[in-house]
């Protein structure tokens, strides 16, 4: 189960501070330039898939809408990153894609509409070689509802399931969404372990814990294992690469003088070698 956020009891919304130094862990400075005024939240998979309660902090039109992660943080888009898996054009009249991302175990699903050129032609790719891709992608977090609701707001909270809207999808090599990855799932620790974060209203988390997937998640050990799976990834890319590197100087040709004959110091230092 969630620890801190189910824990405190007596804990009232107050604004996060958007201070440089607060958002430095979970947000990513590059894409808040790229995507607008606020800044994408970096959260572990398993955290997103719980960030089903929408609020706005004011009863404007245009106000941004947020969501409230089970770390006490509020999100209006998120920077994710995995492994596209399977792509569809869902779409009728206009192309409309949905993208199964692989993120550390968990499914997100990823939804690109057609002002996304690139996310869209990167998907198309994926559907027609069947090949996955690693990707980054900064989304807007929504939700759809399971089961027969006339209007959003009846969906309980059991039955909503987090989709994200993306607003640019981009593909990478693997250590890039690896260390996306680990960035993610680091915010996510240290949210929960620092006081000094955002939280909201005890009404939130009752609400929450009426979500069987927040009541049976420990957000943090997911983060945890999360982390370690990682780093054991990351070792054994290091491990390869050094085998290859160590395979490509044993195959590389003796250098030969201008008669394609060793010299005599390199035979030297052949011998010694092998000696």
């Amino acid at each position: 189960m969630a620890s801190r956020s189910q824990s405190k009891s007596d804990t009232y919304y107050r604004t996060m501070s958007q201070s440089a130094s607060s958002q430095s862990s979970s947000t990513d400075t590059e894409t808040t330039e790229q995507s607008g005024p606020q800044p994408a939240v970096r959260a572990a998979p398993s955290e997103l898939l719980a960030a089903k309660f929408e609020y706005k902090e004011r009863d404007e039109e245009r106000a941004p809408n947020f969501r409230a992660l089970p770390s006490g943080a509020r999100a209006n888009r998120v920077l994710i990153a995995g492994t596209i898996t399977m792509a569809e054009d869902i779409g009728n009249e206009n192309e409309y894609w949905r993208g199964e991302v692989n993120a550390l175990g968990e499914t997100l699903y990823v939804y690109i509409g057609q002002y996304a050129d690139a996310g869209k032609s990167l998907l198309r790719e994926v559907a027609e070689s069947g090949m996955p891709k690693f990707i980054v992608a900064s989304c807007k977090l929504d939700h759809y509802g399971q089961g027969d609701y006339e209007d959003d707001e009846q969906v309980p909270i059991s039955d909503r399931r987090v989709t994200l809207q993306a607003e640019w999808v981009t593909e990478v090599d693997e250590q890039r969404r690896t260390q996306v990855l680990f960035e993610n799932a680091v915010a996510t620790i240290e949210r929960f372990q620092d006081e000094s974060v955002q939280q909201f209203d005890e009404s939130i988390y009752q609400v929450y814990k009426g979500d069987e997937y927040y009541a049976n998640t420990d957000f943090v050990a997911n983060a945890v294992a999360a982390l370690e799976r990682l780093e054991g990834e990351m070792l054994d890319n290091e491990e390869e690469a050094e085998a290859e590197a160590e395979a490509e100087a044993a195959d590389e040709p003796v250098p030969q003088d201008g008669n394609g004959e060793q010299t005599e110091a390199e035979a030297m230092a052949v011998a010694g070698a092998s000696g």
